[in-house]
Protein backbone atom coordinates (compact mmCIF):
# COMPACT_ATOMS: atom_id res chain seq x y z
CA UNK A 1 0.00 0.00 0.00
CA UNK A 2 2.76 2.56 0.97
CA UNK A 3 4.27 1.52 -2.35
CA UNK A 4 1.11 2.68 -4.21
CA UNK A 5 1.05 5.63 -2.43
CA UNK A 6 -1.35 4.79 0.40
CA UNK A 7 -1.19 6.19 4.05
CA UNK A 8 -1.94 3.42 6.53
CA UNK A 9 -4.17 4.51 9.71
CA UNK A 10 -5.17 2.04 11.95
CA UNK A 11 -7.66 2.28 15.23
CA UNK A 12 -6.94 0.08 17.49
CA UNK A 13 -9.52 -0.70 20.37
CA UNK A 14 -10.57 -3.64 22.71
CA UNK A 15 -8.32 -5.73 24.28
CA UNK A 16 -6.55 -6.30 20.95
CA UNK A 17 -3.32 -4.05 21.97
CA UNK A 18 -4.32 -3.24 25.15
CA UNK A 19 -1.75 -3.93 28.16
CA UNK A 20 -3.22 -4.61 31.59
CA UNK A 21 0.42 -4.39 33.35
CA UNK A 22 0.93 -0.85 32.23
CA UNK A 23 -2.48 0.08 32.97
CA UNK A 24 -2.14 -1.20 36.30
CA UNK A 25 1.11 0.93 36.91
CA UNK A 26 -0.36 3.29 35.82
CA UNK A 27 -3.25 3.69 37.96
CA UNK A 28 -1.13 2.63 41.05
CA UNK A 29 0.69 6.24 40.56
CA UNK A 30 -2.40 7.94 39.04
CA UNK A 31 -3.82 10.58 41.61
CA UNK A 32 -6.99 10.90 39.49
CA UNK A 33 -7.69 7.22 40.53
CA UNK A 34 -8.66 5.72 43.62
CA UNK A 35 -7.82 2.89 45.50
CA UNK A 36 -10.72 1.14 45.35
CA UNK A 37 -10.41 1.47 41.12
CA UNK A 38 -6.61 -0.22 41.58
CA UNK A 39 -8.14 -2.91 44.36
CA UNK A 40 -11.03 -3.65 42.03
CA UNK A 41 -8.96 -4.43 38.63
CA UNK A 42 -6.19 -6.08 40.57
CA UNK A 43 -9.07 -8.70 42.03
CA UNK A 44 -10.42 -9.00 38.34
CA UNK A 45 -7.16 -9.90 36.83
CA UNK A 46 -6.30 -11.95 39.67
CA UNK A 47 -9.32 -13.86 39.61
CA UNK A 48 -9.86 -14.62 35.90
CA UNK A 49 -6.45 -13.74 34.74
CA UNK A 50 -7.98 -11.44 32.09
CA UNK A 51 -8.41 -11.27 28.33
CA UNK A 52 -5.25 -9.47 27.64
CA UNK A 53 -2.19 -11.63 25.96
CA UNK A 54 0.23 -9.39 27.15
CA UNK A 55 3.60 -10.34 24.61
CA UNK A 56 1.27 -11.04 21.36
CA UNK A 57 -0.24 -7.32 22.03
CA UNK A 58 3.17 -6.13 22.70
CA UNK A 59 4.08 -7.36 19.09
CA UNK A 60 1.15 -6.22 17.64
CA UNK A 61 2.26 -2.94 19.02
CA UNK A 62 5.11 -2.85 17.61
CA UNK A 63 4.08 -3.44 13.99
CA UNK A 64 1.82 -1.22 14.22
CA UNK A 65 4.20 1.44 14.98
CA UNK A 66 6.89 0.10 12.11
CA UNK A 67 3.62 0.14 9.10
CA UNK A 68 1.12 3.11 10.81
CA UNK A 69 1.35 6.58 9.61
CA UNK A 70 -1.73 7.36 12.05
CA UNK A 71 -2.65 5.39 15.07
CA UNK A 72 -5.69 6.12 16.67
CA UNK A 73 -6.36 4.71 20.32
CA UNK A 74 -8.10 5.08 23.49
CA UNK A 75 -5.93 6.07 26.27
CA UNK A 76 -6.50 3.36 28.07
CA UNK A 77 -5.61 0.74 24.98
CA UNK A 78 -2.87 2.67 23.74
CA UNK A 79 -0.35 2.30 26.73
CA UNK A 80 1.53 0.32 24.46
CA UNK A 81 2.14 2.79 21.75
CA UNK A 82 4.75 5.62 21.73
CA UNK A 83 2.32 7.88 19.79
CA UNK A 84 -0.82 8.02 18.93
CA UNK A 85 -4.06 10.47 18.31
CA UNK A 86 -7.48 10.03 20.68
CA UNK A 87 -10.31 8.00 19.20
CA UNK A 88 -14.00 8.24 20.47
CA UNK A 89 -16.29 5.03 19.59
CA UNK A 90 -18.50 6.76 16.85
CA UNK A 91 -22.16 6.08 16.43
CA UNK A 92 -25.15 8.07 14.44
CA UNK A 93 -26.69 9.40 17.21
CA UNK A 94 -30.08 9.56 15.10
CA UNK A 95 -30.90 6.20 15.22
CA UNK A 96 -31.14 6.65 19.17
CA UNK A 97 -34.60 8.14 19.98
CA UNK A 98 -33.80 10.57 22.98
CA UNK A 99 -36.50 10.53 25.85
CA UNK A 100 -36.30 11.87 29.44
CA UNK A 101 -38.90 9.32 31.58
CA UNK A 102 -41.30 11.00 33.74
CA UNK A 103 -42.12 8.30 35.50
CA UNK A 104 -41.15 6.96 39.02
CA UNK A 105 -39.82 4.64 39.97
CA UNK A 106 -36.71 4.57 37.17
CA UNK A 107 -36.21 1.70 34.90
CA UNK A 108 -32.38 0.70 36.07
CA UNK A 109 -30.31 -1.18 33.38
CA UNK A 110 -26.95 -3.08 33.53
CA UNK A 111 -26.24 -4.77 30.06
CA UNK A 112 -22.72 -6.71 30.46
CA UNK A 113 -20.85 -8.64 27.34
CA UNK A 114 -18.90 -10.30 29.80
CA UNK A 115 -19.97 -10.75 33.51
CA UNK A 116 -16.77 -10.96 35.21
CA UNK A 117 -15.05 -7.96 32.32
CA UNK A 118 -17.69 -5.87 33.77
CA UNK A 119 -18.06 -6.35 37.05
CA UNK A 120 -21.67 -7.60 37.14
CA UNK A 121 -21.81 -9.49 40.71
CA UNK A 122 -20.85 -5.91 42.37
CA UNK A 123 -23.82 -4.30 40.34
CA UNK A 124 -26.01 -7.03 41.37
CA UNK A 125 -24.95 -6.80 45.28
CA UNK A 126 -25.63 -3.03 44.62
CA UNK A 127 -29.15 -3.84 43.29
CA UNK A 128 -29.88 -6.18 45.89
CA UNK A 129 -28.62 -4.04 48.64
CA UNK A 130 -31.14 -1.19 47.63
CA UNK A 131 -34.25 -3.67 47.40
CA UNK A 132 -33.43 -4.80 50.36
CA UNK A 133 -33.46 -1.61 52.00
CA UNK A 134 -37.16 -0.86 50.30
CA UNK A 135 -35.81 1.97 47.84
CA UNK A 136 -38.19 1.91 44.94
CA UNK A 137 -36.56 1.41 40.94
CA UNK A 138 -36.67 -1.27 38.18
CA UNK A 139 -34.15 -3.34 37.56
CA UNK A 140 -33.45 -4.65 33.99
CA UNK A 141 -30.30 -7.11 33.28
CA UNK A 142 -29.63 -7.02 29.36
CA UNK A 143 -27.70 -10.03 28.29
CA UNK A 144 -27.97 -11.67 24.68
CA UNK A 145 -30.40 -9.21 23.69
CA UNK A 146 -30.90 -8.24 20.12
CA UNK A 147 -29.05 -4.23 19.96
CA UNK A 148 -32.64 -3.36 18.42
CA UNK A 149 -34.75 -4.22 21.78
CA UNK A 150 -31.67 -2.93 23.13
CA UNK A 151 -32.30 0.52 22.42
CA UNK A 152 -35.79 -0.05 22.90
CA UNK A 153 -35.18 -0.61 26.58
CA UNK A 154 -32.43 1.86 26.43
CA UNK A 155 -35.12 4.79 25.72
CA UNK A 156 -37.51 3.70 28.19
CA UNK A 157 -34.32 3.77 30.71
CA UNK A 158 -33.54 6.45 33.04
CA UNK A 159 -30.23 5.14 34.57
CA UNK A 160 -27.74 2.95 32.76
CA UNK A 161 -24.45 1.10 35.15
CA UNK A 162 -21.42 0.51 32.16
CA UNK A 163 -18.52 -1.18 33.43
CA UNK A 164 -16.85 -1.13 36.57
CA UNK A 165 -13.53 -2.72 36.67
CA UNK A 166 -11.76 -0.46 34.24
CA UNK A 167 -11.26 3.52 34.39
CA UNK A 168 -12.76 3.78 31.12
CA UNK A 169 -16.06 3.38 29.70
CA UNK A 170 -17.72 1.42 26.76
CA UNK A 171 -19.76 1.84 23.90
CA UNK A 172 -22.70 1.59 25.79
CA UNK A 173 -21.80 4.44 28.17
CA UNK A 174 -22.74 6.86 24.61
CA UNK A 175 -25.72 5.03 23.73
CA UNK A 176 -27.01 5.74 26.64
CA UNK A 177 -26.14 8.70 26.79
CA UNK A 178 -27.85 9.38 23.54
CA UNK A 179 -31.08 7.73 24.32
CA UNK A 180 -31.12 10.11 27.26
CA UNK A 181 -30.10 8.28 30.18
CA UNK A 182 -27.93 8.95 33.43
CA UNK A 183 -24.75 7.03 33.30
CA UNK A 184 -22.68 5.37 36.09
CA UNK A 185 -19.33 3.67 35.96
CA UNK A 186 -15.85 3.60 36.51
CA UNK A 187 -15.06 5.77 33.67
CA UNK A 188 -12.84 8.64 35.72
CA UNK A 189 -13.36 12.45 33.88
CA UNK A 190 -10.21 13.69 32.60
CA UNK A 191 -8.16 10.42 32.92
CA UNK A 192 -7.03 8.33 29.87
CA UNK A 193 -8.03 10.70 27.18
CA UNK A 194 -11.41 11.27 28.61
CA UNK A 195 -12.85 14.71 28.35
CA UNK A 196 -12.88 16.51 31.73
CA UNK A 197 -16.87 17.18 30.60
CA UNK A 198 -17.57 13.59 30.94
CA UNK A 199 -21.12 12.91 31.68
CA UNK A 200 -20.88 9.86 34.14
CA UNK A 201 -21.44 9.51 37.66
CA UNK A 202 -18.09 7.48 38.58
CA UNK A 203 -19.06 4.81 40.59
CA UNK A 204 -16.60 1.68 41.71
CA UNK A 205 -17.81 -1.26 44.09
CA UNK A 206 -17.44 0.89 47.40
CA UNK A 207 -19.45 3.69 46.12
CA UNK A 208 -22.08 2.30 43.58
CA UNK A 209 -24.93 1.45 46.27
CA UNK A 210 -24.67 5.02 47.35
CA UNK A 211 -24.79 6.21 44.06
CA UNK A 212 -27.26 4.39 42.42
CA UNK A 213 -29.50 5.73 45.85
CA UNK A 214 -28.92 8.75 45.25
CA UNK A 215 -29.38 8.99 41.40
CA UNK A 216 -33.07 7.12 41.98
CA UNK A 217 -33.85 9.30 45.02
CA UNK A 218 -32.45 13.14 43.35
CA UNK A 219 -34.34 13.46 40.05
CA UNK A 220 -32.75 16.79 39.46
CA UNK A 221 -29.27 14.96 39.93
CA UNK A 222 -30.42 12.32 36.91
CA UNK A 223 -31.66 14.77 34.42
CA UNK A 224 -28.85 17.03 34.63
CA UNK A 225 -27.18 13.87 33.26
CA UNK A 226 -29.04 12.70 31.30
CA UNK A 227 -29.40 16.00 29.31
CA UNK A 228 -25.48 16.49 29.34
CA UNK A 229 -25.48 12.84 28.13
CA UNK A 230 -27.08 13.49 25.24
CA UNK A 231 -25.16 16.89 24.04
CA UNK A 232 -21.85 14.61 24.87
CA UNK A 233 -23.05 12.19 22.51
CA UNK A 234 -23.64 14.81 20.23
CA UNK A 235 -20.77 16.90 20.41
CA UNK A 236 -18.21 13.78 21.28
CA UNK A 237 -19.20 10.80 19.61
CA UNK A 238 -21.45 11.72 16.57
CA UNK A 239 -19.84 9.94 13.58
CA UNK A 240 -19.67 12.30 11.37
CA UNK A 241 -17.56 14.52 13.43
CA UNK A 242 -16.02 11.67 14.73
CA UNK A 243 -14.71 10.99 10.50
CA UNK A 244 -13.92 14.98 10.28
CA UNK A 245 -11.13 14.16 13.39
CA UNK A 246 -10.04 11.02 11.68
CA UNK A 247 -9.43 13.21 8.35
CA UNK A 248 -7.39 15.83 9.79
CA UNK A 249 -5.39 13.75 11.75
CA UNK A 250 -4.28 11.72 8.15
CA UNK A 251 -3.77 15.15 6.88
CA UNK A 252 -7.04 14.84 4.55
CA UNK A 253 -8.20 18.84 3.19
CA UNK A 254 -11.99 18.89 3.62
CA UNK A 255 -14.10 20.94 1.15
CA UNK A 256 -15.60 23.93 2.91
CA UNK A 257 -19.54 23.60 3.30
Amino acid sequence: MKLLGKRVVVIVTGSKMRSDALLLEDMRQNDAVSADHVRTLEAYLEETGGVVREEVNAGRATKVQRYADVVLSSGWDGLLLEQHALFRPPIDVSEFEYHLPEDDPPIVVHAPTRRELKGTKYVLAAVDALRDEGVDFEFMLLEDRPAAEVREILTAASIVIDQVVYPCHGLLAVEAMASGNAVMGSAIPGAYGLRDDLPVMTSTPATLTENLQELIENQALRRDLQQRGRRYAEQQHDYRRQCEYILNEIGVEQPRT
